[in-house]
């Protein structure tokens, strides 16, 4: 993000949205830090870039979905290692 305030680049190129931020609210920081000193965001697995609002708009969508979907997994997690501690083992 340093780089951004110096010009370094014109594009962010990240792999996936959620190798991006944790939550919908951390994305849209970014984004709208980016968007501050004319730089723009393109994910490459989703095949979106930030330059117009129907990208910007998917970029807002995809991440709620990524969020959601990273907080099922912890919520499973959290189930499954109670479900163990129930059962009598111990995990480290």
């Amino acid at each position: 993000m340093k780089d951004s305030i110096k010009r370094k680049f014109d594009v962010v190129m990240v792999w996936s949205i959620d190798r991006l931020g944790r939550s919908l609210q951390n994305l849209m920081e970014i984004l709208n830090d980016l968007k501050s000193k004319n730089v723009d965001l393109y994910m490459e697995q989703q095949a979106i870039d930030t330059t117009n609002p129907t990208s910007s708009l998917m970029f807002a969508m995809i991440g709620a979905f990524s969020e959601f979907e990273r907080e099922i997994i912890r919520v499973r997690v959290i189930s499954g290692l109670d479900n163990v501690r129930k059962k009598g083992c111990i995990r480290g």
